[in-house]
């Protein structure tokens, strides 16, 4: 049986004294549109951010109402202000993305959950003091107790959900750190694809359900073309393809500077 899962917001603590949180609770309804707002946070964890009823679906604004119990017109003037802030954009199918949940996600398996309560109850029992001249002995006792909890814990594989870091000059490209060591392992010139497309999405302003797919989709061979039209001195296009098809394959451009592909 899958092993439980349980996620929640991480709020901090100066979350009502934001720019952008205070101006909205100073508009007409202003406390309305927070509620929303907070509710549309809950709402989008299952699928990272994005407003969705299933992966084919994505909410409108009545079905935002509906599942929210807020007034349509709340809704309706809400999702405009929050666009506007820079809190919530439209993508290409018409899916609301709330742009700062990743941030604010967490999540730990039930399996976890049992674990991180096992060894707060060691430690209670234990009295453990910790100073800087037991450090070392202190780790060997983390290593015996991780050991420990494996063998007293029912069997059943842990599901962790693997978090994406932003790489990118603009720190727009989002990528698990699995996937970017795959990139790094089969291509020479991943951190050059990675700049490109970082340039392109803040240039544009597109978003893609999978950043990494979409290097691997296109990205690489636009890079190659765009590398191959300058050495062979002519201008490189600045205009990319939308539906860019092709797999990878670059392993000759390693040493480009991603700045030039723009000039």
């Amino acid at each position: 049986m899958a092993d439980k899962k349980y996620y929640w917001l991480k709020l901090k603590r100066d979350f009502f004294k934001r720019h952008d949180i205070q101006i909205i609770e100073d508009l007409p309804n202003g406390k309305d549109y927070i509620l929303f707002y907070m509710k549309l946070l809950v709402e989008s964890i299952d699928h990272e951010g994005e407003l969705r009823f299933s992966d084919t679906i994505p909410y409108n604004e009545q079905m935002l109402s509906s599942i929210t119990h807020t007034n349509i017109d709340i809704v309706r003037s809400a999702v405009k202000v929050f666009a506007e802030l820079g809190m919530m954009e439209r993508m290409d199918d018409g899916t609301l993305y709330m742009k700062q949940v990743e941030s604010m996600i967490g999540d730990e398996t039930e399996w976890a959950e049992k674990k991180r309560i096992y060894r707060e109850k060691h430690r209670q029992i234990e009295g453990q003091k910790r100073t800087m001249s037991d450090k070392s002995i202190e780790l060997d006792k983390e290593i015996e107790l991780d050991k420990e909890i494996e063998e007293n814990i029912p069997s059943g594989k842990p599901t962790t959900r693997t978090p994406k870091k932003k790489y990118g000059e603009f720190m727009n490209v989002l990528i698990a750190a699995d996937e970017y060591t795959k990139l790094l392992t089969d291509y020479d010139n991943a951190d050059v694809a990675i700049q490109y497309l970082s340039e392109y999405k803040a240039r544009t302003g597109k978003t893609y359900k999978s950043d990494y797919l979409t290097l691997k989709k296109w990205v690489f061979d636009a890079v190659k073309e765009e590398c191959a039209k300058k050495s062979q001195g002519t201008q490189p296009s600045k205009k990319l393809p939308t539906d860019y098809s092709g797999t990878a394959g670059l392993r000759d451009a390693a040493d480009i500077n991603p700045e030039d592909l723009w000039k």
